[in-house]
């Protein structure tokens, strides 16, 4: 299908031409240094680093993308009264302890937890991981301990000690407002630098990011959103809610 993935790659500029569209992206790899690739079209979609990815590659753009702080501690836990090895389940515990709960069962034998959102957390710098909050693990390993809990077999009043496999941090990328982005950069926003100027045509350059924790759900819709904006065709929801503030 004529698609190419890059893999151990960063996108270190993009070229644009005097009509302010981009003509080719720059990429560092790490085997073979410097690399040149053409492209029609330009959409950046990097999560909750897109403000500072988008300042980086556009560093005289006039826009100023912000975003708010999202993250989300998640532990993995050993399952451990397995029921059905091929299903999944999830519950949602929100309204239950007043506060963001959920614990999913998955078919690999393990069932997976996340607590209360931090919207204070510092966001780790691209391509590094976040460490997770040790009182929020805490405070989520009480809680899992509370509503997972197995009874021993030869002692029914004790309970099974829980084997955490894993445990993390997640950033979502949130936009202030709250609404994802999904607009194309008008060309005069763009840059003003080196004698570059727009000329009125149609930009290349795209922005798709911001949806919170729904990125999965929402992806299918948000890729056929964005092809038919990206061809320029009539979209099938008005995407004037989700446009860059101070892009027009």
């Amino acid at each position: 299908m004529n698609v190419r993935i890059e893999t151990s790659t960063t996108v270190t500029a993009v070229e644009l031409d005097e009509g302010n569209r981009a003509t080719a992206v720059v990429v560092a790899q790490e085997d073979s240094g410097e690399a040149r690739i053409p492209c029609n079209t330009f959409v950046l979609a990097g999560g909750p680093w897109t403000p500072v990815v988008y300042k980086t590659l556009f560093p005289s753009s006039s826009i100023q993308i912000d975003s708010a702080t999202e993250a989300g501690d998640w532990i993995v836990f050993r399952n451990q009264n397995p029921v059905v090895r091929k299903s999944m389940a999830f519950v949602g515990l929100n309204d239950i302890v007043g506060e963001k709960l959920e614990f999913a069962g998955r078919n690999d034998g393990t069932i997976w937890a996340c607590g209360t959102k931090d919207q204070k957390g510092a966001l780790p710098p691209l391509g590094a991981r976040g460490s997770p909050d040790p009182t929020r693990i805490a405070n989520l390993t009480s809680r899992a301990y509370h509503f997972l809990r197995v009874h021993n077999a030869d002692d029914p009043d004790t309970f099974k000690e829980l084997e955490i496999i894993a445990l993390g941090r997640a950033f979502r990328p949130v936009t202030l407002s709250g609404r994802p982005m999904m607009a194309m950069v008008e060309p005069d926003k763009l840059s003003h630098h080196n004698g570059l100027h727009a000329d009125g045509g149609r930009g290349n350059v795209f922005l798709c990011w911001g949806h919170g924790s729904w990125g999965l759900t929402l992806g299918p819709g948000t890729g056929k959103l964005m092809s038919q904006l990206i061809l320029g065709e009539q979209t099938d929801l008005d995407l004037s809610p989700f446009q860059i503030p101070g892009n027009t």
